[in-house]
């Protein structure tokens, strides 16, 4: 029963970042269907429904490296905010006019995306090499 009670959270993890990401997907690749379909809410903006898909990737990479690949929440949560900042970058290359200030806005999303996925990947090198290091032959 012990087993069940640690794997719930980490199945319930995994359907959740899945479920996220999937939706965030959509609503970057496809805004005005999602819109349609899910965000019945007006008035309809295009590239904040695209932000929006941007950043549900993030929270669901989130989820899924917490379930599957790192039991270090700064390195999951530095990753999967990387790839929502990212994605965020995606979003306003695609809608570049739709405003803003894309001279300034894609450089400086780009730059904080960057130091945040090379951090997250940095702090999860450091975290499981450690690990690694320290198990026993038969462990």
């Amino acid at each position: 029963m012990a087993g069940r009670s640690r794997s719930f959270p980490r199945v319930i993890a995994a359907i959740g970042g899945f479920t996220i990401s999937g939706f965030g997907l959509w609503a970057l690749a496809a805004p005005s269907s999602f819109f349609d379909r899910v965000a019945l809410f007006e008035p309809y903006n295009e590239h904040f429904v695209r932000d929006i898909g941007a950043f549900q990737i993030g929270l669901g990479a989130t989820l899924i490296l917490a379930a599957f690949l790192t039991s270090d929440a700064l390195a999951a949560g530095l990753i999967g905010v990387g790839l929502g900042a990212m994605m965020h970058i995606v979003s306003h290359l695609v809608s570049i006019d739709a405003g803003g200030n894309p001279a300034i806005d894609i450089p400086v999303f780009s730059i904080l995306g960057a130091l945040l996925l090379a951090a997250g990947i940095m702090r999860w090198s450091q975290v499981e090499g450690g690990r690694r290091r320290y198990r026993t032959p038969t462990g």
